[in-house]
């Protein structure tokens, strides 16, 4: 069984969809849009490389980028005042390129859109 092959952190961004296509010269038309959530019950934050995996599980293998990355942790527990225990809840969309069909000419040449 061969490993999906892990999503490099740096893509994963908390900029808005717009800000992203405007960025790189392309249309959102250009893309699908999945969305992404996840809840992971977390040690007061010490879990944070479990935490992200998890989102990333989510991840499809065809996604370029992530954008409009949240995290929250949001304390579960507390002890003296302090959280013993936290919920990581994230949300994220993965940009998809969509694929561009060739068109073709009768006269046998290509036709890029």
């Amino acid at each position: 069984m061969t490993e999906k092959p892990s999503f490099p952190l740096e893509k994963i961004l908390t900029i808005s969809v717009e800000t992203y296509c405007k960025s790189r010269g392309k249309f959102l038309d250009g893309y699908e849009m999945h969305g992404l959530h996840v809840e992971s019950p977390s040690g007061n934050g010490r879990h944070f490389k479990r935490d992200i995996d998890s989102l990333i599980e989510q991840i499809p293998v065809s996604a370029e980028v992530v954008v409009e990355y949240k995290p929250i942790l949001t304390p579960l527990y507390l002890q003296n005042n302090l959280a013993t225990a936290s919920l990581y809840t994230a949300t994220a969309i993965a940009l998809i390129p969509k694929r561009v069909e060739k068109a073709f000419d009768p006269s046998g040449e290509d036709i890029h859109p």
